[in-house]
């Protein structure tokens, strides 16, 4: 019986996984950031390319979600110091690497406290999120709480995401600029989270010498769990 409880246990914990979330859990100081850094958790990383030098992980609270019911509070977040750039010596960047299915959840700020940016997550050419926000307008109050909201990505594959920061869109007020990314969270799809999970086979009752016999696969346990001949 025991063997039965690990197992179910094993598939329970299989599934939880299948959400990966990033955090920024050390502080680094802008000149102590280097020029390149990964970030992962699980199967997921997170490339940074901070030639522009101005990167940076401070502490900060900040709440996310659409209540006080289901919200998530960090500790700390990525300062980028800058739109995303390609242009030579001032390259400011991200690549996520994702292991399989899913979706991106994004948990970031404008950094502005008036201008409208966007952040855009490209995949194989195709833009599977892209969405510009202002931290005055977007932001929930509930009850005293400031709670801002998650962006979530449509669904990507396996593989590499490039991420794009800071620009404002046309026809909106502000100055391009940097943003505050607090986390960035993958959720594995269901049937590829259980895919390779381990089945245990049907258990059947039968009675031997008195005994009750459980027979599953081909390995017979007795009451206790443990393996008889």
């Amino acid at each position: 019986m025991r063997k039965i409880f690990f197992l179910a246990a094993a598939m329970l914990a299989a599934v939880t996984v299948s959400a990966q979330r990033i955090e920024f859990t050390e502080l680094i100081a802008v000149g102590n950031f280097g020029t390149s850094k990964t970030f992962s958790e699980g199967d997921v990383e997170l490339t940074i390319d901070n030639s522009y030098g101005k990167m940076q992980v401070d502490a900060n609270k900040t709440k996310f979600g659409t209540s006080t019911a289901d919200m998530w509070q960090s500790t700390n977040r990525l300062k980028t110091g800058g739109m995303s750039s390609v242009t030579e010596g001032q390259e400011l960047g991200m690549t996520l690497y994702v292991p399989s299915a899913g979706v991106v959840k994004i948990y970031a700020r404008s950094g502005s406290s008036s201008a409208t940016r966007a952040i855009v997550l490209i995949q194989n050419d195709v833009e599977v999120l892209n969405h510009a926000f202002n931290d005055n307008v977007d932001a929930v109050i509930d009850g005293d709480v400031k709670i801002f909201p998650v962006f979530t990505s449509e669904k990507v594959s396996e593989g590499e995401i490039e991420i794009q920061f800071g620009k404002v869109p046309e026809g909106e007020s502000g100055s391009n600029g940097g943003m505050y990314i607090y986390a960035i969270e993958f959720v594995a799809d269901s049937e590829t989270a259980v895919e390779n999970v381990f089945v245990a086979p049907k258990a059947t009752k039968i009675m031997e010498n008195g005994q009750m016999i459980i027979v599953r696969g081909d390995v017979k346990y007795n009451a206790l769990g443990t393996v008889v001949e």
